[in-house]
């Protein structure tokens, strides 16, 4: 892995080559970055003061094209080094931590994109009659499909099916359906008898107070108006 040419790469060195009284809390330094192809040597490896340490990872992005991909590398390694440790709140302080979250949420951005994903290439299909979600190649999709699998991802097998809002059955409705009846016949059913219960209600109502617009407000209508209207003088000439 080549370094820039610049001050920070000379800074970053004259950091890795010091002298530091190891006795006290140290953390265990890779000279070149793993995810930049550096090995587990010895000669790769330095035992660094926790507050070196972190210097030496702000200074690896300053030593990288930025932008590149291992810029975007050390840009996470950082960010990720105040999201793992408490101890290193000493040293990143507000301002520096938010020039850097918001370069990491670019860097998770390209991270995450293409074949960098390590979704890229795969879905989840489901299984009703095993009741099991997995994730598959995309090339293995269409095997699934054929025998008898779903394409999408279920977290939750039970709420695919729904208690019929007449009959009370159980019935499977699917994925993203909102049906409450088990079949056009319950629907149907479950209308004619509210609407009969409303005309019920009316009828009652109406004996009582001998005015359908009194009645029609009781139940929570604006009146005998409109469609109302057009639905009493229906009913009351039955």
């Amino acid at each position: 892995m080549k370094f820039l040419q610049n001050k920070y790469t000379v800074l970053y060195y004259k950091l890795i080559n010091g002298k530091y009284d190891l006795s006290v809390y140290t953390e265990k330094h890779h000279i070149i970055p793993e995810s930049l192809g550096g090995t587990n040597d010895k000669s790769n490896m330095k035992h660094l003061p926790s507050r070196v340490h972190f210097l030496c990872h702000y200074l690896l992005p300053k030593m990288l094209n930025k932008k590149s991909k291992a810029w975007y590398k050390m840009v996470k390694a950082i960010t990720m080094m105040k999201a793992s440790s408490n101890y290193q709140d000493r040293y990143f302080n507000s301002r520096l931590y938010e020039v850097y979250r918001s370069a990491f949420s670019e860097a998770q951005s390209f991270m995450q994109s293409g074949n960098k994903n390590s979704q890229f290439g795969k879905c989840w299909i489901y299984s009703i009659e095993l009741e099991k979600c997995i994730k598959v190649n995309n090339l293995d999709k269409d095997k699934y499909l054929n025998d008898g699998w779903e394409a999408g991802r279920v977290l939750d097998f039970s709420k695919l099916y729904e208690n019929c809002k007449c009959c009370n059955n159980i019935f499977f409705k699917g994925k993203k359906s909102s049906r409450l009846f088990c079949s056009e016949i319950c629907k149907n059913s479950k209308a004619d008898m509210i609407n009969r219960n409303k005309e019920k209600v009316f009828l009652e109502l109406y004996s009582i107070y001998g005015s359908a617009n009194k009645a029609l407000k009781e139940m929570g209508y604006p009146g005998n108006v409109g469609d109302h209207n057009v639905w009493v003088k229906r009913l009351l000439s039955k």
